[in-house]
């Protein structure tokens, strides 16, 4: 990254955040690490840092396995309103900009703008196959 690219709210690829730029050319920039346990603030040099591309993309429609959360965006009548953030898993592909979702007990349908995709079904089929990878290679054994 270049030091104008550096700006507070900036992800970058070593999993932080970057806090405050003094607006010098002498100066590290100032990152917080995310870390499951406790966040740490650390210096980087701005050539060392990288932005993080989006994950997926946010034209793409909702699909049948998608992990979701309610968002609530403008005013909707829905027979049963969600809390904002509760998440769900998506029933059926996204059809004329409505997502069936599954939600504790019952089935409902939303406008696809109150909702936020938080994991890809690709990444869910993906996990077990990389988690399957990891013990095989733990136990020595070719994953090929």
């Amino acid at each position: 990254m270049q030091r104008n690219e550096c700006k507070p709210g900036t992800e970058v690829i070593i999993r932080g955040t970057i806090k405050e730029d003094d607006g010098t050319n002498i100066i590290p920039i100032l990152v917080t690490i995310h870390d499951n346990e406790h966040e740490e603030k650390i210096f980087f040099e701005p050539s060392s840092l990288e932005p993080v591309a989006p994950k997926y993309d946010p034209k793409r429609e909702f699909r049948k396995g998608d992990i979701v959360r309610f968002v609530g965006r403008g005013r909707k009548n829905y027979l049963l309103s969600p809390d904002n953030m509760e998440e769900f898993t998506v029933l059926e592909d996204e059809r004329h900009e409505q997502v069936l979702v599954k939600c504790c007990e019952y089935t409902a349908s939303f406008h696809f703008a109150d909702l936020e995709l938080i994991k890809p079904i690709e990444e869910i089929k993906a996990a077990p196959r990389i988690l399957e990878c990891l013990k095989r290679q733990l136990a020595g054994v070719s994953w090929r």
